[in-house]
Order: C-alpha cells, then structure tokens, then sequence
C-alpha cells in the first residue's frame, strides 16, 4: 500500500523543478510537431475563415449551423483583429494561438492538478491531450483548459467556507466553460453536482438554497442560456438548418453506440474499430461494459467522486445518443472529465490498491500506445493533402483564372492553403466556408462554361474532393491529383476547362 500510495499522490515542494523541465519538454514537443509535421483539415480552417470574414453579429448568426459554442470563434476573431495586415501567415498564427491554450492546460495538469510526477507525465502523453486537442488545432482545447480550472477551483474550496474565495473567478471560468464545447457545459454540471454533494447546511431545502447561490452554478447557468441563444436561428445567417447533424435511427440502437463509444473507444482507444464508422458489436459492448466496472473499482473508495463521475458520464451518454452521435474527437472530452475526477479522487490521499493502479495502468497504456501511433502517422504522413493542392494552385495558377469547387465543403481547406477564394455555383459567388447541411450541387458542363464566360476568361479550373466521372464532364481535363495517403482521407482533383472545348 506504501509504494501505490507514493505512486498515486504528489510530493508538492521537491519535485516543482523537475514539474518545470517536463512542462517546457511536454508544450515544446506539442509546438514542434504542430509547426512542423500538422497539415490543416476541413474543421481547422472553417473555424478561421469564419472569425476572419464575417462580422461579429453575422459570426454569432452563423454559430447555429456550426453545432459550438462561441468561445473558440470569439477568440479567434479577436486575434483576427490584432493581427490583420500584419503579413504574419495564417497558418501560423492558427497554429500559435492554439498552442497558448494548450499551453494553459499543461500547465494546470502540471502545477495545478494533484497528481504525482509519473501520473502527471503519462497523462500529458495521452492521446487526447497531446495529439487531439494538443495537435489539431480547435476549439476543444479550451475547454480542456477551462475543465482543468475549474475542477481546480473547485477542489480548493473550503465547504465550511460558505463560498468561493474568488466568486468572480469561479463564475467566469463555469460560464467560460459552457461556450467552449457543449461537452464542456455537461463537465461544467458534474462539477457543480460534485458541489452540491459538499454542501452543508441543515436539510435539503437550506443545502439548495446555499448551492444555488454558489458563482459556480450562477456561471454555469447563464452559460448555459448564452448557448441556447448562439445555438438558435439569428441573424443573416440563421433561416434553415440544424445546429447538429442528428442521429437519424432510433434512440435505443444510438444509445448502444454511445455507450460503446463513450467507454470503449475512448478508455481503451484503438482496441476495438471506431465505433461511429463501423457501428456497434458484441465485443465492443462487453468492453465498455467492462470498462465501466472497472472503472467503478477505481473510483468506489470516495462515494462524491463516484457519483460526480457516474451524473457526468451519464450526461455525456445521453448527448451522444439522443443529439449527436459524435466521434473519437467529440468522446475524447470524457478523458479530459475522467482526468478532473482523477483530480478529485486523490483530495482524499486515501491511497490507491494494486487492483485501481493495475486499472488506470491499462487506461494509460492505451492512451499513451494510441497517441505514439498518431505521432508517428503525423511525421510520416501528410495529415490532409490540402497543403499540396493548395500551394499548387498558388504558385502555378493565375489569380485571373477562377477555381469553380464542385463542393465547398471539400474544398475549403485547400482554397486555405491556396490563399484565394474559390467559387461556388449556382450562384457563382466567392466562398471561405460553408455550411455543414449544404446539400452538393453538381453543375452541368453548359454551366462551367457560362461562368467562365461571365468571368471573361478562356478557362477555369474545377476542384472536387472526389473523380468526377467523365461521361457526365467530357470536356474537363485532369490536371492533378492529389490522392496519395493522408490521415483524414481529404483528397483533391484539379480539372481544366478550356472554352473552345466545352460543349454547349
């Protein structure tokens, strides 16, 4: 029991230097395969595209076909604001202002969360940390940051206190976090129900009162009423469409899928196939059932946090299969809840028995083996072929021959790359960033060769994410493929038009 118990809990004062170097080695590993090896995908680049052309009441008009919270896009537009006509390349600063929140998270995870050195170290190599919202640059990160805060703020205070030492803290952070990620807000509520659990005062009634008058719940709920506003219809923007693309089966069989996803996938990622590409199984639920066993092994000896991590769990659980069905990206942020539950469980310093350290052992494993195997695609592979189509484009074509985009959708992260805009038809306007319910137009050959003549040029270029098939345009000519293997699977095929060839 002495040797789990040095393994589980921190010695706070001796090992802050060392804390330090493996801070600076943690952000710095995360900044060099960022700057170096990460190529932007679809989700990347519309994030920006947005912040940077649309005003601010247009951007929160726009939110509802989006599925977030505003923070992510307030924050980027602010930078957009700061940094226009700087000349600094947009993929740079993505890259750096991301990299200050993850950053932020690491630094809570090692000088905030009460873990010791070894438990601290093999979280940070997780691959939800480190390579999903540590990588890959969106909003995801900033809700990891602001979990990480507020389960901190909330682990440091005093029940027999009355209150939060710093209410105004504390109701910012609750309210932060509910604009960062819907999963957030779900975080944000098991939070403020590890609260409740704390609160003292005679019967019910005085304990309610008392906690609804805690800055906690008073952030959290005007978060959550701040984003039931940007999720509705408003603005230029908000006519038709769904804020999430909705699980379209029946509830019981988007239920199973939730269930599998939320515990097997993403406690012992990459043992069994994903399951929002190949759908539920037999094996995969007896996994996630014997995760959730053991996970209730691990937390068992402290009754709040077992609670707090079974209302969160079971609020994840009803998101994912009632709303969205999500996938690993969007079930990654139950690891960053079991991280704030792992957090409140060492308050305790109960210890921690062979059986929960053998436990959480194989949940780190996994994470740690899952994202070396993602580092290791990420240097060897390009992560989308957005960046070769779009530097082809830049440097090869002229700025006065338009690209028509078969679907936007597809397209845009190569226009990112390109550093131009691409065109749309029907309406054969100029596009940064589309909607997700869009449904694809395919124009017909008589039509390319009207824009093009309306643009009063001898040709166009036409890209599309996918072949185009050659009895339908006879008169488009493959110029390149950008097909090779890439890690999102984003492909790219540039066709030419030339007028005198088309057909009427």
């Amino acid at each position: 029991m002495n040797t789990a118990t040095r393994l589980a809990f921190v010695a706070h004062g001796t090992q802050r230097p060392l804390n330090c170097i493996l801070f600076l080695a943690f952000i710095g590993a995360v900044a060099w395969i960022k700057f170096d090896f990460h190529e932007f995908w679809k989700d990347e680049w519309q994030a920006w595209m947005l912040a940077r052309d649309l005003n601010w009441g247009d951007l929160f008009g726009f939110l509802y076909y989006e599925g977030h919270p505003a923070l992510w896009y307030v924050y980027l537009k602010s930078v957009c604001g700061i940094t226009a006509g700087s000349g600094l390349p947009e993929t740079g600063i993505i890259q750096s202002v991301h990299w200050l929140t993850v950053a932020g998270f690491y630094y809570l995870l090692f000088f905030r969360l009460r873990f010791s050195l070894w438990l601290r170290i093999a979280l940070g190599a997780g691959y939800f940390p480190f390579f999903e919202y540590g990588v890959v640059n969106r909003g995801y990160a900033l809700a990891a940051l602001l979990s990480f805060l507020a389960v901190d703020l909330v682990s440091r205070d005093k029940p027999e206190a009355g209150g939060w030492k710093s209410g105004l803290l504390t109701g910012a952070v609750f309210f932060l976090l509910f604009q960062s990620e819907v999963q957030g807000g779900i975080i944000g509520a098991a939070w403020c129900f590890y609260l409740l659990a704390r609160t003292s005062g005679d019967g019910w009634i005085a304990r309610l009162k008392s906690f609804f008058h805690e800055p906690a719940v008073i952030g959290w709920s005007l978060g959550l009423i701040v984003f039931v506003w940007t999720m509705l219809p408003n603005g230029a923007y908000g006519k038709s469409g769904l804020p999430y693309n909705i699980y379209s089966g029946i509830f019981p069989d988007a239920a199973i899928n939730a269930f599998q996803g939320i515990f097997a996938n993403t406690f012992t990622i990459g043992w069994i196939p994903d399951t929002a590409t190949t759908g539920w199984s037999g094996t995969g639920l007896l996994m996630g059932a014997v995760v959730l066993a053991a996970l209730y092994v691990l937390f068992r000896s402290e009754r709040t946090v077992w609670l707090t991590f079974f209302v969160g769990m079971l609020g994840f659980w009803l998101f994912f299969g009632l709303i969205y069905v999500g996938g690993v990206r969007q079930w990654g942020m139950v690891m960053v809840f079991f991280i704030g539950c792992l957090h409140l469980w060492s308050q305790s310093r109960a210890g921690i028995t062979m059986p929960q350290l053998l436990i959480l052992g194989v949940v780190l494993c996994a994470q740690i083996l899952y994202s070396s195997k993602a580092v290791g695609k990420e240097i060897r592979f390009p992560y989308s072929n957005a960046r070769a189509a779009g530097v082809f484009i830049k440097n090869n074509l002229p700025p006065r021959i338009p690209v028509v985009a078969i679907n936007p959708f597809d397209a845009t992260p190569a226009m990112g790359y390109s550093e131009r805009k691409f065109f749309s038809l029907p309406d054969g306007e100029p596009f940064s960033f589309f909607r997700w319910l869009d449904q694809v137009y395919m124009p017909p050959q008589s039509e390319l060769k009207q824009f093009a003549q309306f643009k009063k040029t001898g040709s166009l270029v036409v890209i599309s994410g996918k072949p185009l098939a050659p009895k339908q345009y006879p008169n488009l000519i493959l110029w390149k493929a950008f097909d090779g293997y890439n890690i999102k699977n984003e492909n790219f095929y540039l066709y030419t038009l030339q007028i005198g060839a088309a057909a009427n």
